[in-house]
């Protein structure tokens, strides 16, 4: 995770972006060096910012800013032309977000070459700070909250948002991984984003932030947002808050907790359920606790909280895991298919049926991402054959064996 910027950078990239010839000129060794070996720090940007969204599907992996290589094209003399392409609005500002505070140099080799119809986009965000953010006093995360709410639509008209396929949530939860100061970790999630998401996730992280201390404890700050931005929180979802079977299958996506740590994923699922199935939720996870030195701590809860995975899971159907299991591989490309179609499927099952594929399925997506899938060949849809029995022994022996033991 990069280390914290200041919303003072956005002053200093707009200042710079002014003393710099619009349309490249001569430059030294070190300046066309500094570009090239950190021409846009899209990549890194969009790495950083997917790197804890609690489990769901990384939104920051695709280079979505432009940072395409045009250059290197044989002129009409022939010969070779081997100068950096010039950086586009979106690959100036995160290089430029990217440096140490007052690095006027690294800032300077950022925007260098910057095309003249980019230099006034990059000024209207300094302007913008100034007029709207340059009073704020609670220090730099406030500042550079104010900046994404009141100078988004400047932001944006520089860094391009919304050039990925990311949803509403994922990016309200890759906005809300970010370090608080982490100016570029935040961009690159909104640059992930799908258009469509991008007013709806803007919305409900500004309630948030204003709603929501960022010091509470991450499951009162979870159950804040669900109460006090209720309504952006159901635009966010689509209308569709998680019921708890969807919070059960968000959750078992989550990292494993750290000891006396907070989950940031487990509690995000939570504030994105309904009242009711947050209650059925922790009355669940209330009463698997006399489990948690079992053998087999999910054969346990199945057996022990019968009542509790009712109330979670409904009393409905009668397709046992290893059939739900099936009907997923089938219509579903297997594990880590889309919930939408898995919801189907489950939808055909038993309570417990239904709670001991969630854990089964969870622990093998959650697990992709390891040196041991790496080694298999894992890559989705993933094998039947090579894959899925790697994973299962080596970290889903309970939730495997619970599942394809159900009757």
């Amino acid at each position: 995770m990069r280390l914290p910027t200041s919303p003072k950078a956005w002053l200093l990239i707009a200042a710079l972006t002014f003393a710099l010839p619009a349309c490249g000129g001569e430059e030294s060794k070190s300046e066309s060096d500094a570009a090239a070996t950190d021409a846009t720090g899209v990549t890194d940007a969009l790495t950083d910012a997917g790197a804890d969204t609690g489990g769901s599907k990384d939104a920051g992996s695709k280079d979505t800013a432009g940072s395409k290589d045009t250059g290197g094209t044989n002129d009409t003399g022939g010969s070779k032309d081997t100068a950096a392409p010039a950086p586009t609005c979106g690959e100036a500002l995160f290089c430029g977000m990217g440096c140490p505070d007052g690095d006027k140099a690294c800032q300077d080799a950022c925007a260098k070459g910057l095309d003249s119809a980019d230099v006034p986009k990059l000024g209207a965000i300094g302007a913008c700070h100034v007029d709207l953010c340059g009073a704020v006093t609670e220090g730099a995360v406030a500042e550079l909250n104010c900046d994404f709410a009141e100078c988004f639509d400047k932001i944006d008209a520089c860094a391009a948002f919304g050039a990925g396929d990311a949803t509403c949530m994922t990016t309200f939860t890759c906005v809300g991984a970010c370090d608080n100061g982490d100016a570029v970790c935040k961009l690159g999630c909104y640059v992930a984003a799908d258009k469509g998401a991008l007013a709806p996730a803007k919305a409900l992280r500004i309630c948030a932030d204003a709603s929501c201390d960022a010091k509470m404890g991450t499951v009162a700050r979870a159950a804040c947002i669900a109460e006090k931005c209720g309504t952006a929180l159901d635009t966010c979802t689509d209308g569709e808050a998680f019921t708890c079977v969807g919070s059960s299958y968000c959750t078992a996506h989550c990292p494993e907790s750290l000891p006396n740590k907070p989950n940031t994923c487990a509690s995000h699922c939570d504030a994105m359920a309904t009242s009711a199935a947050r209650k059925a939720s922790a009355d669940l996870a209330t009463c698997r606790e006399q489990c948690v030195k079992a053998i087999n701590p999910v054969a346990c809860w199945s057996e022990k909280c019968s009542a509790e995975l009712t109330a979670c899971f409904g009393a409905g159907g009668s397709t046992t895991c290893q059939e739900i299991d099936n009907c997923v591989s089938q219509n579903c490309e297997g594990v880590g298919g889309a919930y939408s179609c898995i919801k189907t499927c489950l939808d055909k099952g038993k309570a417990g049926s239904k709670d001991a594929f969630l854990q089964y399925e969870g622990c093998v997506a959650k697990n992709m991402d390891t040196k041991e899938a790496e080694i298999a060949g894992c890559a989705f849809p993933y094998d039947q054959a090579t894959c899925l029995p790697v994973i299962k022994g080596q970290f889903c022996g309970n939730q495997s064996q619970n599942c394809f033991t159900d009757k």
